[in-house]
C-alpha cells in the first residue's frame, strides 16, 4: 500500500463531491426505476461513500503521522499578519474555536 500525502487527501476530498452528480443522475431517472432498483442504488451509494470517507480519513491519519501539516499554523499566522488587522480579526474570529476568546462564547 502506497503511503499517502496531503495531495492524495486533496484528491480524495474532491472525489467526494461526485455524490452531487450521482444524486442528480438518480433524481433524473427516479421515475423509471423499480422500488427494488431504487433501494439497490441507494444502498450501493451508501456503501461506496462509506468506503470513500473511510479511505479519506485513513489518508488524513497518514498525513498527521507524517506531519504533513506541520508549520500550517505558522503559515496561517504569517498570512493573518499580512492582512489588514481589522479585516483579519473578522475572518479569524469566525474560525477560532469557541472558548479561545471571550467574544465568541
Amino acid at each position: 500500500m502506497k503511503t499517502k500525502d496531503r495531495f492524495d487527501l486533496e484528491q480524495e476530498i474532491m472525489g467526494t463531491w461526485n455524490i452531487i452528480d450521482e444524486l442528480k443522475c438518480l433524481a433524473d431517472g427516479w421515475d423509471n426505476l423499480t422500488e427494488d432498483n431504487k433501494l439497490n442504488i441507494i444502498i450501493g451509494l451508501i456503501d461506496l461513500y462509506h468506503l470513500k470517507f473511510n479511505t479519506m480519513f485513513d489518508t488524513f491519519e497518514q498525513c498527521i503521522a507524517k506531519k504533513e501539516f506541520k508549520g500550517l499554523e505558522d503559515r496561517l499566522a504569517s498570512y493573518e499578519t499580512s492582512l489588514n488587522q481589522e479585516h483579519a480579526e473578522d475572518i479569524f474570529d469566525k474560525y477560532r474555536p469557541a472558548g479561545e476568546s471571550g467574544e465568541n462564547c
